[in-house]
């Protein structure tokens, strides 16, 4: 029996090498991966407790959760079905970025200390937070892809 979904998603989280490349210490190097794998772990929480998605990457089974690891576990995209039209799934996975973005902001400034981020607002935390990082949505009509290759054909139009 085949699934029946409406859309398509992808969504992608960057700039990873430049963010790794700019490091100078192992911290450095370490927290810009552990980072971009739990922004995208946040990601797939929040979408994978709306019933009409189904995340298909990474996959994730929360009976069996992996091993507790000082390392980001999960990649730099999720890839998904949902039941929704190409604008509620849009609109659904932009909130859900809103709102992760806006935790991690909040995190910044109120962690930052005047040696890091020296007489800067939360204002100007945000803005540097929303300058640097780039996420990318896709969302595709199920009915115009071959479903044999939903990943590939999700990767390719992120590119």
């Amino acid at each position: 029996m085949e699934e029946k979904f409406q859309t398509l998603f992808g969504f992608t989280i960057g700039p990873i090498y430049e963010m790794m490349r700019s490091a100078k210490k192992t911290r450095e190097l370490w927290l810009s991966s552990f980072f971009f794998s739990w922004y995208a772990k946040l990601l797939y929480e929040r979408l994978s407790g709306d019933n009409d998605i189904t995340v298909l990457t990474p996959y994730f089974n929360p009976a069996k959760p992996p091993l507790k690891s000082k390392a980001g576990l999960f990649p730099d995209h999720v890839v998904g079905t949902s039941n929704k039209s190409l604008d509620d799934t849009l609109n659904t996975i932009k909130k859900i970025n809103s709102e992760i973005k806006k935790y991690f902001i909040s995190i910044i400034d109120t962690n930052a200390n005047s040696d890091y981020l020296p007489s800067k607002s939360k204002k100007d935390v945000e803005s540097i937070f929303n300058d640097y990082l780039q996420t990318n949505i896709v969302v595709l009509p199920a009915n115009e892809i071959d479903k044999k290759y939903i990943i590939k054909t999700v990767d390719a139009s992120m590119h």
